[in-house]
């Protein structure tokens, strides 16, 4: 049976009617310059997608930063940016599966898998290269810093999931004779350091507070992809 175009590099196979990556949507800077409280500062993207939520690439050089995300509709998802200790701007970039645009001009390369028809290839889009991927956690009580470094700074990172650990706690009475909670959040920020991506544990406090010891909180399970955005 035949099995349509291979394109090897060194004998191994490169693409194929199987071939699957995610293609650049779009990209730009996003300015998080909204005040959370005193320590967070946040800005919003919202993306369309049709394939279920597409990846957020962000690259942070002067604030360390996180991502979580709701989604607003079936298509639209909203992203939060946070940076931590001032407002900062940040470089983003969006991806998703590939599609062919009908009526868009010439497409040169266009692979389609045979049993979906679905678009595998299209040489008209960048797609997504993927430098490590980082899973793991991050110890509190040892203070914990990961550095991960690479050999050149054109990098960003993209978030696995939010890495984040919350615990509600009683604390105690006020002198009102009502109850004092402690908010505590455990999470992880990355942030870029020329070539390096830098992992950090912090923690995050609201509500009322007492003189009592707060509680314990797991370390966060942190999951990471790391892309070369120099042809992006």
């Amino acid at each position: 049976m035949g099995t349509g175009l291979k394109i090897r590099n060194s004998g191994v196979v490169q693409i194929d009617s199987s071939y699957f990556n995610m293609a650049l949507q779009s990209k730009g800077t996003l300015n998080c310059s909204a005040a959370r409280n005193s320590l967070f500062w946040y800005g919003t993207l919202d993306v369309v997608s049709a394939s279920g939520l597409p990846p957020l690439a962000i690259r942070s050089t002067t604030r360390p930063h996180f991502v979580f995300c709701s989604r607003l509709s079936t298509t639209t998802f909203r992203y939060f940016v946070y940076v931590y200790g001032g407002s900062a701007t940040v470089s983003y970039w969006v991806f998703q599966p590939p599609v062919y645009e009908q009526g868009a001009g010439g497409a040169g390369l266009l692979l389609r898998n045979g049993a979906t028809g679905n678009v595998t290839f299209d040489s008209r889009k960048k797609y997504m290269n993927i430098l490590q991927q980082y899973s793991g956690t991050l110890d509190y009580f040892a203070g914990q810093v990961i550095d991960l470094p690479f050999s050149h700074s054109n990098i960003a990172v993209i978030q696995g999931a939010r890495p984040e650990q919350v615990n509600w706690d009683l604390v105690g009475t006020d002198p009102g004779g009502g109850e004092e909670w402690l908010y505590l959040s455990a999470y992880g920020t990355f942030q870029n350091l020329s070539s390096t991506i830098r992992i950090r544990y912090s923690t995050w406090f609201e509500g009322q507070f007492s003189s009592q010891q707060g509680p314990a909180i797991s370390a966060p399970d942190l999951r990471l992809i790391v892309i070369d955005t120099s042809r992006l």
